[in-house]
This record gives structure tokens, C-alpha cells and sequence, in this order.
């Protein structure tokens, strides 16, 4: 329950003794158009245009009929009562005024009636009767036909409407007689609410309506009656109040006294705060649930904290029950639609009302948000496919390349077999080495070894030790001699395009080749051949 809840229950309890006068409609801004604001530019000021709010409120709830004195002038609806027997009166002085000036007489004579003799009591009665209501007919007609046509442009006796001459700088103090008037007739009232007022973040305002309580409680006329006005404000108001245009505070004593509440304020009723971010989740799931709505927790606790305000999520339940019952409680709801969804939409509705008017213009947010996503999605779709592409053709490759380096390497060992197994042969082992380090059966099949090879520009050295000696030699191939020994000679020196397939094809040959290669002899420490 928050203030304006509270003032409503108090005026509800009070309804006879209470003026309720609200400041919601009354714009933030000034209103340039308003009459006598070019005589008079006070008047556009936030603390006149408060008061003269105040002053046109409270003085148009009076009825015209108990305000017979005031200068304002307003259009009264007619009682038919009233009007009957205003109709009766202007018929009798109307009969009257034609007897008297003779008028009647051709219509008597017509008649065969003789006014000036005396006539019998029922025919008197019969003539009187039907006079006076013909009479009161005709003025009836005449009023009901003028009714609302006959008006009157100026009143020279005072103005017409609220506004502030030259001559006076506040509302309050021009129409203080009126405002005097009006508590006098209504003696019931004495109790002002005014709501609302603290939104204008105006101090200002408090000093001149405490002067004007001040005023009335004074003021003869009303007896001694004790006035109140009570606001509904929140505490920061007063907080700005006596700091100078500079922007530096006054001395503290100065300081103290400006911003105390009590200086515009005889008693402060505090309102004990029961909603805030943290349990403005429990609230809004429990409104939701009362009404039978399942909404996921999650969602709700990470919607309620922006949206601390009771008013606000009773609004948010109101605005999603009749939602659901239209979109999706129906025969056909609407597609893709659920419930997490349309609550999502609501919260949205509520927390930016402008923007959710933009959707339908497809302007708001939502959809440049969609817009992006979009993108987003379509960039990394390329993205993965890219990849998946790149990925594809590398598995592809990948696979390629294990086939071709078990190929080669069988190849390869194939042509050590048969340098060693050949007849006067001098290679004595069937091990190869790259710089240094021993590659077994296995290794000679990994495409790392084998793309490592291709793109070297190292000579090929085979290490043999004749016969029975035990020193051995080595046999150093170029790369002219290799690729005559491949049986295809290249100035890229084994760096084709597809080294996989490169390769296989320059060792192909390499058995049938093998006996035709130069061959210059050196000293190693073991029998071995060695890739480098």
C-alpha cells in the first residue's frame, strides 16, 4: 500500500469532510497558450502554474447554485421543476400585463366574453385556467427554444476565466477571496488533499500554500475553523532547497533550516516502504499465481526487479490475463506463441510503452534487435560452413595423406630389401635414420615424415660397409641424382602442389632406378641409411 493509497481510504472514510485535488494532469512543462501569460509572464512560472491548478480545482467543485456570489459564471443544468414553475410565474405576470394593458380585450370580444361583467364562478374558473396554461406553455416554448442560443460574450463586472493580471504575481493572492468564499459555503470541508505535488521537484510551492492555510485558518469568516492540507511527498524534496545558483552551499545554519521538513511541514506521517527490487519478484509471482497463471520462476525474477512498484505489477497481471484469454486461450492461439512469450511481450508493453508502439511500424528495438541477430546468425552461418569446409577438406586430405605415407613407406621399404637382398650387394641393414634419429617400419608410413621430406632441399645418404669389413661408406645422392632415381626431374626439388602426390610418384620408380644412380662413397659409423 503505498501514499496515494493511503490518502484515498483516509478520503473514502472522511468522503464529507475532504476536497481531493490532483496535480496529475497538469503537464510538466509550461503551457505558453494560456490567457494572460503574454501580460504577465509570472504566470507560466511551476509554482504559479501549481497554484492556479489548485484554485481552478477547488473552486469548480463547488456547485453554481451554492456560489451565487462568486465571479464565475457557469453553465447550470436546468431542473424541470425549476423551469415549471419559472414557466407558471411568467405566465400569470404575462396575463396579467396583457389585462392591464388592455390586450385581452378584442381576443375576450371575440369570444363573446364580457370582461367587465361579472362573470359566473365555473365559466371564471374555466377561462382563468386555461389562460394560465397557455400562457405558461408559450413561456416554456420560449425558454426551451433560447436555451443555450442567448449568451453573453463579456462581463464587465469581473473576469471569466482563471488568470493572472499584471498587477498580481500568485494565484493564491488574486482569487483569495473566492477560496475564502468557497470554504465558508461548503463549512462541512476542511481537510485538502493534494496529490501528486511532488513530482514537479518545486519546494516553493509549500511556503505559498502554508501561507494560505495560514490564511484561511485566520480569516473571519470561516469562525476559527482549523484548515488542514495534507500531501503525499517523498523525502528528497526539500533536500535541494537553499542551495544558491552558484551551486555552494549557504552556511550551515542557513542550510539546516532550509532543508528541514518541519519548516512547511507541522506533522510527518512516514510511509514504511514494502516494495522494492529485491522482493518485487515475490510480489509479482504471487499477483500471477492468485490469478492461475504459470510463469517460469526464472523469468519472473529477472523481469520483477525492474519493476518495483505495486501499481505497476498489478497492471503488468491485468494487461497478460486479458492478452492470454485473447491469443492464447482460444481454439486457433496464436503460433509459436506461449505463455513464457506473451508474458515477455507484456513486461515489455509496460516498461517501454513507446517503443512497443514502434513494433507495429517495425521501428522499435525489438526488431533492430531482431535485424541484428539476423546478421549475426547469417555471418556465422558462413563462418561454420567455412569452417566445416575447411575442416572437410583437411579430413579429406588428412586420409589422403595416411593412404599415400603407408604407401611410400612400403615402397621405400621395399627398395631397402632390395638394396640389401641383392646379389654383391654392400648394404649390410635395413634401418633408416633422419638426422641422427632411427626410422622404423612404422615411421616411414607417417605423412609427417613424408611431408617433412618433400619440402627439405637435403641430400638422400645411403651408409653401406663392403663384404666383411667392418668400416663402413656412405652413398650421397643430389637432388639431380634423386630425381633421376625418381624418374622425373623438377626445379621445385619435391615441392609440388600436392607434396602426397608428388611423392609417390617420383618413388615409383625408385626400385626400377635404383641400380642406374651415381653413388659417391664416404665413411659413417655404422651401417644405416639416413634421410636428411
Amino acid at each position: 500500500m503505498g501514499k496515494s493509497s493511503v490518502l484515498s481510504e483516509f478520503a473514502k472514510r472522511r468522503d464529507n469532510q475532504v476536497i481531493k485535488i490532483s496535480l496529475l494532469t497538469l503537464g510538466a512543462g509550461p503551457d505558453h497558450s494560456t490567457a494572460g501569460s503574454e501580460s504577465n509572464p509570472a504566470a507560466q512560472t511551476t509554482s504559479n502554474r501549481i497554484q492556479k491548478e489548485i484554485v481552478k480545482q477547488l473552486l469548480y467543485q463547488q456547485s453554481p447554485a451554492r456560489t451565487p456570489q462568486s465571479r464565475f459564471r457557469r453553465i447550470v443544468r436546468p431542473r424541470p421543476l425549476q423551469e415549471w414553475v419559472l414557466a407558471v410565474g411568467g405566465g400569470v405576470v404575462a396575463l396579467l400585463a396583457l389585462l392591464a394593458s388592455g390586450a385581452l380585450v378584442p381576443i375576450a370580444a371575440s369570444l363573446e366574453i364580457d370582461l367587465w361583467s361579472p362573470p359566473s364562478p365555473v365559466r371564471l374558473t374555466a377561462v382563468g385556467v386555461v389562460a394560465l396554461l397557455l400562457a405558461t406553455l408559450l413561456v416554456r416554448l420560449i425558454r426551451s427554444v433560447l436555451a443555450g442560443h442567448v449568451g453573453i460574450e463579456k462581463v464587465a463586472a469581473g473576469p471569466a476565466t482563471i488568470s493572472l493580471p499584471p498587477r498580481s504575481t500568485s494565484y493564491f493572492d488574486e482569487y483569495l477571496d473566492e477560496i475564502i468564499y468557497f470554504f465558508e459555503v461548503d463549512s462541512g470541508r476542511d481537510v485538502v488533499i493534494i496529490e501528486d505535488l511532488d513530482r514537479f521537484d518545486d519546494p516553493g510551492i509549500y511556503e505559498s500554500l502554508r501561507s494560505l492555510n495560514g490564511l484561511l485558518n485566520s480569516a473571519q469568516q470561516l469562525q476559527g475553523r482549523n484548515i488542514r492540507f495534507v500531501y503525499a511527498v517523498r523525502d528528497s524534496i526539500f533536500e535541494g532547497h537553499g542551495v544558491t545558483p552558484s551551486g555552494s552551499m549557504e552556511s550551515v545554519s542557513d542550510e539546516t533550516e532550509r532543508g528541514n521538513r518541519t519548516k512547511f511541514l507541522e506533522l510527518i506521517i512516514p510511509m514504511v516502504p514494502f516494495i522494492t527490487h529485491r522482493n518485487a519478484r515475490d510480489l509479482l509471482y504471487a499477483a500471477l499465481t492468485a490469478r492461475g497463471h504459470t510463469i517460469p520462476r526464472p523469468l519472473v525474477d529477472l523481469a520483477a526487479r525492474h519493476v518495483p512498484d505495486m501499481r505497476l505489477i498489478h497492471n503488468i497481471v491485468n494487461e497478460y490475463d486479458v492478452f492470454k484469454r485473447q491469443l492464447l486461450d482460444v481454439e486457433q492461439p496464436v503460433p509459436q506463441l506461449d505463455a513464457e512469450r506473451l508474458f515477455s511481450m507484456v513486461l515489455f508493453k509496460n516498461t517501454q510503452a513507446t517503443d512497443f508502439e514502434a513494433i507495429r511500424r517495425g521501428d522499435s528495438s525489438l526488431d533492430r534487435l531482431f535485424d541484428t541477430w539476423r546478421q549475426l546468425v547469417g555471418a556465422n552461418d558462413d563462418h561454420l560452413r567455412r569452417e566445416n569446409d575447411r575442416l572437410r577438406v583437411r579430413i579429406e586430405q588428412n586420409a589422403a595423406a595416411t593412404d599415400q605415407a603407408a604407401d611410400l613407406g612400403h615402397r621405400l621399404q621395399d627398395v631397402i630389401n632390395v638394396l640389401v637382398d641383392a646379389p654383391g650387394s654392400m648394404f649390410a641393414a635395413k634401418t633408416v635414420s633422419v638426422d641422427g634419429t632411427t626410422i622404423d617400419a612404422a615411421g616411414m608410413q607417417n605423412p609427417d615424415f613424408w611431408r617433412s621430406f618433400s619440402q627439405s632441399n637435403s641430400s638422400l645418404t645411403f651408409s653401406m660397409h663392403p663384404g666383411r669389413y667392418s668400416y663402413s661408406q656412405e652413398m650421397t645422392l643430389s637432388a639431380e641424382a634423386l630425381e633421376t632415381l625418381l624418374g622425373h626431374r623438377s626445379t621445385a626439388r619435391l615441392r609440388a602442389p600436392d607434396p602426397w602426390m608428388e611423392i609417390a610418384r617420383r618413388c615409383g620408380s625408385m626400385m626400377q632406378a635404383s641400380s642406374s644412380c651415381g653413388a659417391t662413397p664416404g665413411r659413417h659409423s655404422s651401417s644405416e641409411t639416413i634421410l636428411r
